[in-house]
């Protein structure tokens, strides 16, 4: 027994054709949404569960401090950067990505 036949359902072509036409007539808008929003508001939802549980467990909670510190440090390093318009990420120790390039190895 073969499959149906879906040909007629899935449109005419490649539907990522057209996305390299669209990303080159729209130049990027001030209004677009800024990554520290969206840094910011996952940092929030982090922060809440981060709090939860702490409260559920009294072990947990000085490691759930200092979680929310090294976030909250981060946040505002984050902020500061994006305010400056550059990017200030540090480059984990013993990381391959040779530090300012942005690139590690080819993969």
């Amino acid at each position: 027994m073969l499959p149906p036949d879906v040909s007629g359902q899935m449109g005419g072509g490649n539907p990522l054709a057209a996305i390299g036409g669209m990303m080159a007539n729209k130049p990027a808008s001030p209004e677009a949404p800024q990554p520290t929003g969206a840094i910011t508001a996952q940092a929030d939802a982090v922060e809440k569960v981060v709090s939860q549980m702490s409260r559920m467990s009294e072990a947990f909670a000085p490691f759930g401090a200092k979680i929310l510190d090294t976030l909250k440090a981060g946040v505002a390093e984050a902020t500061r950067a994006g305010q400056a318009g550059g990017s200030s990420q540090p480059t984990p120790q013993g990381s391959a990505v040779p530090a300012g390039t942005g690139m590690g190895f080819p993969g």
